[in-house]
């Protein structure tokens, strides 16, 4: 009499657990605590475009960039897009100077598209911006402060001014959308390419809304955008559609310093005042250098309790080959 044979138990696959996102002060997430694959939390967009992740790194000149746009948890949950952007382009001055350009936008909420906007007016003022930079021969911040101007009169005459078709356009004509269902905040940096003899250079930084931008020196990070507070206060909760022209500002950038632009994401959680808060010193640890791909995409994707919304984040570091080892 024959025995029936025995299939034999499936055995596990042992492999190596990645490092997943850093949990900073307390405790893991909720959202966090189970994997993305079990939990039915991590909701798809169901027209496309979800944009959980979004990144680019490279160099131009002596600069090194990392970038990237990380959908929040609550449009995660919500199958909605991440509503932030970031847009980065370059270009040499007929003088043969190479200079960068970083935009970030940050969709207001109350926006209907929201996420169609930020993307839309980034793209459009860097693309301008740079193209006009580009025409002259030694910018200087006369020249340039001029060129913001342009681009960004440009980019909300255009930004309305969307064909049929258009990559994840509203699905409505521009006549019957208003301009305060595509709002968005911009922050922007015009940061020179090439090596000084003084080891510093000076950065064309801009912003309308909330999403500040950094200096990192020595561990310590100064906000070069404003705060919100005294006679702006009004404009720091407008976006690019709802006022007439953005604040600017000139600060130097030492070859040991990192620039850092962001959305409140991520910004709302870097200081308060003068105090350094969790995100601001594990960020400035681990961003006193250029780091790999993966290492800034998990750096971006901290587990923090009630830190939920979209994240964007540029990181730029002068004199990048005093990196080497």
């Amino acid at each position: 009499m024959s025995r029936k044979k025995r299939r034999p138990k499936k055995q596990p696959v042992e492999t190596s657990s990645p490092v997943g996102p850093i949990a900073i002060a307390g405790r893991p997430s909720t959202f966090h605590s189970k994997p993305w694959w079990v939990s039915d939390w991590w909701n798809l967009e169901p027209t496309g475009r979800s944009g959980d992740i979004t990144c680019d790194i490279g160099t131009v000149g002596d600069l090194a960039v990392a970038a990237a746009s990380i959908r929040g948890d609550t449009h995660r949950l919500d199958g909605d897009r991440c509503e932030d952007a970031f847009f980065l382009s370059t270009g040499v001055t007929t003088s043969g100077d190479s200079f960068l350009v970083a935009v970030i936008g940050d969709g207001l909420g109350s926006a209907k598209y929201s996420s169609f906007g930020s993307r839309r007016a980034t793209e459009l003022f860097g693309n301008h911006l740079t193209a006009t930079i580009c025409k002259t021969d030694t910018p200087s911040p006369k020249t340039v402060k001029a060129a913001v101007e342009t681009a960004f009169e440009t980019t909300k005459a255009k930004a309305p001014k969307w064909k049929g078709g258009d990559l994840s356009a509203p699905p409505l004509s521009p006549s019957k959308v208003s301009s305060a269902e595509i709002e968005t905040t911009l922050t922007f940096a015009v940061v020179p390419a090439e090596p000084t003899p003084n080891e510093k250079r000076l950065v064309l930084i801009g912003s309308v809304g909330d999403s500040p931008a950094y200096r990192l020196s020595e561990k310590k990070w100064e906000r070069l955008t404003d705060s919100g507070s005294g006679d702006i206060v009004d404009s720091s909760t407008r976006g690019v559609h709802s006022t007439d022209q953005l604040t600017t500002s000139m600060p130097e950038l030492a070859d040991s310093d990192v620039l850092f632009l962001t959305t409140d994401g991520i910004g709302n959680y870097i200081s308060q005042g003068d105090d350094m808060l969790a995100v601001g010193t594990h960020l400035a640890n681990r961003w006193q250098q250029p780091v790999a791909l993966h290492e800034f995409i998990n750096d971006m994707t901290f587990d923090m309790r009630g830190v939920d919304d979209d994240r964007t984040a540029i990181v730029c570091w002068p004199n990048r080959h005093q990196y080497m080892s």
